[in-house]
């Protein structure tokens, strides 16, 4: 029966449409089986939709790949992206509560912040965004 509940769980999170949430559920699910692969794998997934504003002092140690882009030097220009779908939002946001359901507070600080500050620059400039989640 653990092998079905397994199956019907996988088969769940890849009908999920929304690519933040699906990763979310992936990461929460490895999580609660110990998958610590999996956890990894999610967790590195969200972080990279979060971009180069995720917070340097909470990047996994896997090497970057590097990119032919050139990018704005200025601290807010990773903010100014459009996000219409709002993944950097979700993304920080199910971070945040992946490491607070671990107990690592100060990551989950880290992400939460994250996420606010995502809302005060989004490009509607709504800071309500938040309240959506």
């Amino acid at each position: 029966s653990g092998v079905d509940e397994k199956t019907a769980e996988l088969e769940s999170i890849a009908t999920e449409r929304r690519k933040v949430i699906r990763i979310a559920r992936q990461l929460f699910s490895c999580s609660l089986r110990n998958d610590s692969k999996g956890v990894a794998l999610a967790r590195a997934q969200l972080q990279a939709c979060c971009g180069d504003s995720f917070p340097s002092s909470l990047k996994s140690s896997l090497p970057t790949l590097s990119t032919s882009k050139k990018t704005k030097s200025s601290s807010s220009s990773s903010f100014a992206s459009k996000d219409h779908k709002m993944h950097k939002l979700h993304s920080f946001f199910y971070l945040g509560l992946h490491y607070d359901s671990l107990g690592r507070s100060y990551e989950s600080k880290q992400c939460m912040k994250m996420a606010l500050k995502t809302c005060a620059h989004s490009i509607s400039g709504n800071g309500q965004d938040i309240t959506y989640l």
